[in-house]
Parts: structure tokens; sequence; C-alpha cells
């Protein structure tokens, strides 16, 4: 695989296990979450009914501790407010798709590093809706296909970045350690799943970077 991409290992039928060691969610829980998400796209509750449910469903602590922002990063959070992991908006459900427990496993997993990398509701649902929508493209391509999508999504890079690309990925790349520094599983997902050599889950990834940089008053 081209080691300028994010992953090295694609293999879409990896496991994708709940954050911080927790015990996988059960069926009942991937029904009910069902359940929710249908009410939620049939317009029967709001965004905020919806995470609060889900937060419920999952078990997810609605902890906050003391607030050690500087008044820079206040400033900047009033633009793009950093939402929790209940908050991200993901794509519907295929017509008669259902949610198994391991996508539930996943989506939490997703929605809980998301909240963790500062993403804002807007963002953090732009990413989401773009890992959708590739995970569905590529989920069943073989070794030689993911070989070529990773060629194919380089160029895309090239085609947008030009001279900056192997900066950009480095910047990308780095985000991605960080965040693994408190989600380990977010290595494996990329690697195992392909996402890691999406041109549009990269410049998603790169982009927040950018962001949490301008967050900090640091430079790229």
């Amino acid at each position: 695989m081209d080691e300028l991409t994010l992953n090295t290992d694609p293999n879409s039928g990896a496991p994708n296990p709940v954050p911080n060691g927790q015990e996988g969610p059960s069926l009942e829980q991937a029904t009910v979450a069902n359940w929710l998400r249908e009410d939620f796209n049939a317009g029967k509750m709001n965004a905020d009914e919806f995470a609060t449910a889900m937060q419920e469903l999952t078990g997810e602590e609605d902890t906050q501790g003391p607030d050690t922002r500087t008044e820079s990063q206040k400033e900047h959070d009033a633009s793009f407010p950093p939402a929790k992991p209940e908050h991200y908006t993901f794509p519907p459900a295929a017509p008669g798709e259902q949610l198994t427990p391991d996508m539930l496993a996943a989506e939490i997993t997703t929605r809980t590093w998301l909240s963790t990398a500062l993403f804002s509701r807007e963002h953090g649902s732009a990413l989401a809706a773009e890992v959708d929508r590739t995970a569905r493209r590529i989920e069943h391509f073989t070794p030689a296909q993911h070989e070529l999508f990773a060629r194919s999504e380089r160029l895309v890079l090239e085609k947008v970045w030009g001279a900056d690309t192997q900066k950009n990925l480095s910047i990308a790349k780095a985000f991605v350690r960080e965040v693994a520094e408190k989600h380990p599983q977010i290595i494996d997902f990329l690697n195992q799943t392909g996402l890691g050599n999406s041109s549009g889950v990269i410049i998603g990834l790169y982009h927040q970077a950018e962001r949490l940089a301008a967050r900090n008053g640091d430079s790229l």
C-alpha cells in the first residue's frame, strides 16, 4: 500500500471495538438504536431529543470538568463549538438495513473520537457522512482494488494540494496519531477498512488539524 496514505493494511472484515475497553453493545441496544434512528429520520424527534436518547441507550456519561481553556480558545470554540459524541448526525441506514451490534459499536467509537478531536457538530457530521459514503463504496474491495483505490485517491490529493501534498498528509497523520493516544482503535479502523486512503477522509482530518492549530495559536 502507498506509504503516503494513512493506512497500510485494508481488511474490511475487521472488528470495531467500542472505546475504553467497554463491553460492546447488545443486540437489544442495536434494535433500540434502529428504532431511534428511524424516528429521527422520520422527523418524530429533533436532534437534541435523539442525542439524549442515544446517550441514555449507550450509557455515555455526561461529565464536565473545570474549564481550562484560554480566552482565545473560548473565542475559537464560539465559532466552532466542540460537540458531544451523541450530537453528531450520522447518515440514515439504507432501505431495509438494520444496525448490528458491531455496526453500533463502530458508530459509538467514531462518535467518541470525533468528540475527543473537538469536531463541531457540523464538521463531525460531515466527516461521518464521508466515512459512510466511502465505506459503502469500498467495503467489498479485493486487495488489488484497495491498491488501485489508494493510488487514485493519492492523485486526487495531488490535484487538490499540489506541492503541499506531502506536508498536508504528514499533518493529517500527526493529527490521527494524536487522537490515537486516547483512542488507539482509530488506527485499526483506518487501517483495516481502507478508509485511511480516502481523499475525502484525509482532507477532513487535515482541516480539523488546521482548526485546532488556529485554536491553540499554532502554525502548521
